[in-house]
Formats: structure tokens, C-alpha cells, sequence
């Protein structure tokens, strides 16, 4: 079985915090996340830990876990579906704004997705998904800036 791994990012022109706090508002992710990805919010708390959501690409489902929350990165467990392990976002801020990068080490559950781990690169599939993720986070923190 091959482990899914993918470090993705891309530099925004907004603070860290501007993205950092869109990131963990839950409650506006319709207005930005890929539709293609359809994503439900599970849980939303207060704190942002604990938090999850459920993500179903095509072909499978998966939630993710807030696990921990800092000035510089958020942390989130894959608890369900079809992988386990870590994503981690993290927020650097530069001359041009904030580099904004998730990474994830998971690993394939269930005898198919493992089976196909080891014919189909699930990270270069993930790596394409997270462009989309990116052009909508930048989209969304673009539109909602005051004028």
C-alpha cells in the first residue's frame, strides 16, 4: 500500500490572517469550496477544534477533523471514509502576502482504495483538486475584501 502524500500551495495577496480565518469559517465554505467536491458541514464549534466536515469527491467520501489551531497552521485529522491520516494548512506570510500551503499524509482504507494506491497517483489527484480549492479560497477572500 502506498501512502497518499501532496504539499500544494500558492501565494495569495492577503494577510495570513485574512486566510487563516476563511479557512476555519465553516459556515461560508458553500460560498467557495469546488462544488464538484460537494462538502458538508458536520460539526462547527465555537473554538474551531473539533470542527468537521464531510467532503465527497467523485468515487468516495471522507470527513476531516479540526485537530489543532495556531496563528501559523491549522491542523486536520481524516477520521472517516476513504483515508486516515493528516492535512496540514499553514500560512507564511511574505512581501506578496501570505504562501499558503496544505499538506496531507494519508493512508488508502478498504481493500480497493489501497489496491488502486498502488496503480493511480492519488496525491497528483489530490494536487489537482486542491488548484480548485485555491482559485475559490482566492476568489471568495478577493470578493469579500472592502472596498
Amino acid at each position: 500500500m502506498r501512502r497518499i502524500r501532496a504539499n500544494d500551495c500558492r501565494t495569495l495577496p492577503f494577510s495570513a490572517e485574512q486566510v487563516r480565518e476563511a479557512v476555519l469559517d465553516f459556515d461560508n465554505y458553500h460560498r467557495w469550496w469546488p462544488r464538484k467536491l460537494r462538502m458538508q458541514v458536520l460539526r462547527n464549534t465555537p473554538n474551531h477544534l473539533g470542527s468537521q466536515i464531510e467532503v465527497r469527491p467523485t468515487g468516495g467520501w471522507f470527513v476531516c477533523e479540526i485537530a489543532a489551531v495556531a496563528e501559523q497552521q491549522i491542523v486536520i485529522d481524516y477520521v472517516a471514509g476513504l483515508h486516515r491520516g493528516r492535512g496540514v494548512w499553514s500560512f507564511e506570510k511574505t512581501a506578496e502576502g501570505v504562501r499558503v500551503c496544505y499538506e496531507i499524509d494519508l493512508e488508502p482504507q478498504g481493500w480497493l482504495p489501497r489496491l488502486l494506491s498502488h496503480v493511480m497517483d492519488f496525491g497528483r489527484m489530490h494536487s489537482n483538486q486542491m488548484e480548485q480549492v485555491f482559485d475559490g479560497l482566492e476568489r471568495w477572500l478577493s470578493d469579500s475584501e472592502p472596498r
